[in-house]
């Protein structure tokens, strides 16, 4: 039989505040999950469990080698396989939080750039591209620790793979327009392309 407090938050060391979000985000949520796209050129079935993860690949690159990493996971029925897959999703992860914290490279200017922005901002899980990379380094490093049950460990591994989409989905998201004077943000501010 369950506790009076056994569903709320009435112990202090797991009241964790909900994270605030942008006021324009809250109007529009996009699909958390998205189909899953053919593999690119530059990730094949050798590079998806044996290619380096390196610091020179942009985060274009490595959301969607996460995005493929948590769809074979999510598909994974072998314990040694699964463990694999999971560290390298972690390591993915890792890179790609550090990309996220970097200027966006000037080649991906022309992906990240429409001809017109929705005045709306997509909500962000937790606000932030970081934030939410956070939360996907997190429950794919309690999926690695093997600590969880199978029942408990299958939904969340479902929950990781709506995550990470959600997340790739949000970082691929236009930001700027290309307008005479150059590359434009959401606010009509000028940016430049980092080189």
């Amino acid at each position: 039989m369950a506790t009076a407090n056994s569903n709320t938050y009435a112990r202090p060391e797991f009241d964790y505040p909900f994270p605030k979000l942008h006021p324009r985000n809250t109007a529009r949520l996009s699909a958390v999950s998205s189909p899953v796209q053919p593999m690119p050129d530059f990730l094949n079935e050798t590079t998806l469990r044996e290619g380096a993860i390196t610091s020179e690949m942009d985060f274009f690159h490595l959301a969607t080698l996460s995005e493929k990493l948590v769809s074979e996971l999510l598909e994974c029925h072998d314990d040694s396989l699964f463990l694999a897959l999971a560290g390298r999703l972690a390591c993915a992860l890792d890179a790609l939080s550090a990309a996220l914290e970097r200027p966006i490279p000037a080649h991906l200017y022309p992906s990240l750039t429409a001809s017109e922005l929705s005045p709306e901002l997509p909500l962000c899980l937790g606000s932030e591209e970081p934030i939410l990379a956070g939360y996907c380094r997190a429950l794919n490093m309690a999926l690695l620790s093997r600590a969880l049950t199978p029942e408990l460990a299958k939904p969340l591994t479902g929950l990781l793979f709506d995550l990470v989409c959600h997340l790739c989905d949000f970082i691929k998201e236009p930001c700027f327009v290309l307008t005479e004077r150059g590359y434009e943000d959401c606010t009509g501010q000028l940016v430049h392309p980092a080189h």
